[in-house]
């Protein structure tokens, strides 16, 4: 299970049946509609674990931001920021 924190705290099952969270992530500052567009994105970096990656539209001045977690613990991860 994944566990968000924002205004209103929503979560993403990752494993079903979890008793608490696997990975908390703290919803970036300025990142408006966080957790509104996320996708698997398949194992992308060849370390045999899945990424995925959250997208916000209205983050950076509106022009969106992107972040991708980097399996298999999440705990890495990287903004991507669109122009």
């Amino acid at each position: 299970m994944l566990l968000a924190e924002a205004a209103a705290a929503q979560t993403l099952p990752v494993e079903r049946f979890a008793e608490s969270p696997d990975l908390k992530i703290v919803t970036p500052a300025g990142a408006d509609s966080f957790w509104r567009m996320v996708a698997r994105l398949g194992d992308i970096n060849g370390d045999g674990f899945e990424e995925f990656i959250v997208a916000s539209g209205f983050a950076n001045n509106s022009r969106g931001r992107a972040w991708v977690y980097f399996g298999p613990d999440a705990t890495t991860s990287a903004p991507f920021i669109f122009d």
